[in-house]
């Protein structure tokens, strides 16, 4: 009977230098597609919440909230946007940092960043593109500050005192027929009987 672990070291290839190198450049060709792919994604995404947030924007001030029902129904939409937002972007920032981890292994693989591979007395990239800590200025730390700043807007939005608002013409019509109704009730009150002064 065959023993399964030899059948299994049976079946590994041993791949010559040169394939080697071409397997390791097709994989990181694969990866910086990918990686390119995540951000893109999530740059789009980004913009089309905030161009939802300007059409929404755009709503309340021209309607606003008239009450504080309406102003805690919109205040709650607003909220589970964000939070949606910020829970897919995490999703594609943690798919980003695995494409990038994986990135890294393959560089380090070719010698990227090992001093005089490629270039005397330096090396191709530099140690920091090793890290896959987050800087200040990072890709997705950028979009997360986006979101808040345009969630924060919606919601001052939202909950601004509306001031000098103009009638629309519904209320203004309304507000013309109770004034002659009350100024026929007036007339009625001081006659009666509706007739002439002659």
């Amino acid at each position: 009977m065959n023993d399964p672990a030899k059948e299994e070291d049976s079946l590994v290839v041993i791949l010559s230098q040169e394939q080697q190198f071409q397997v390791l450049m097709a994989q990181l060709q694969e990866r910086y597609t990918a990686w390119h792919h995540i951000r893109a994604r999530s740059t789009q995404f980004a913009l089309w919440i905030v161009g939802m947030a300007i059409a929404l924007s755009w709503k309340l001030i021209e309607t606003p909230c008239a009450n504080v029902p309406q102003r805690i129904a919109a205040t709650v939409l607003v909220t589970l946007l964000a939070a949606v937002s910020v829970y897919f972007l995490s999703g594609l920032a943690t798919g980003c940092k695995h494409t990038r981890k994986a990135l890294i292994r393959v560089e380090t693989a070719l010698g990227n960043h090992e001093p005089n591979c490629y270039l005397q007395g330096e090396a191709l990239l530099p140690n920091q593109y090793k890290s896959t800590k987050a800087r200040p200025s990072s890709h997705f730390l950028t979009l997360y500050a986006l979101l808040t700043v345009t969630a924060g807007y919606l919601l001052f939005a939202i909950w601004m005192p509306v001031q000098g608002a103009v009638p629309n013409h519904k209320s203004a019509l309304a507000a013309v027929a109770k004034k002659d109704a009350s100024q026929f009730q007036s007339e009625r009150t001081i006659n009666p009987e509706g007739g002439s002064h002659d």
